[in-house]
């Protein structure tokens, strides 16, 4: 986790609108990168290998610092 990100007070908030645990959200958000992960558009394979993560899978914190990233840039 990377605590300095801020997502923490984000997942909570979701998890509080939307009635459920904060495990939950997190566990959605990974259910839809694992999805988007299996894609076979060579683009979102693209997007996947350049994106910087610790593991072998993204952590939803990695993911949502890339897509800031990528929306900063645009």
């Amino acid at each position: 986790m990377h605590p300095d990100t801020g997502f923490d007070d984000v997942f909570e908030m979701v998890a509080a609108e939307e009635g459920v645990s904060v495990e939950a959200v997190r566990a959605e958000i990974a259910r839809a990168m694992q999805d988007a992960m299996n894609s076979s558009d060579p683009a979102v394979q693209a997007h996947w290998r350049s994106m910087k993560k610790a593991g072998e899978t993204p952590t939803p914190e990695e993911m949502f610092c890339y897509l800031l990233r990528l929306m900063a840039d645009a």
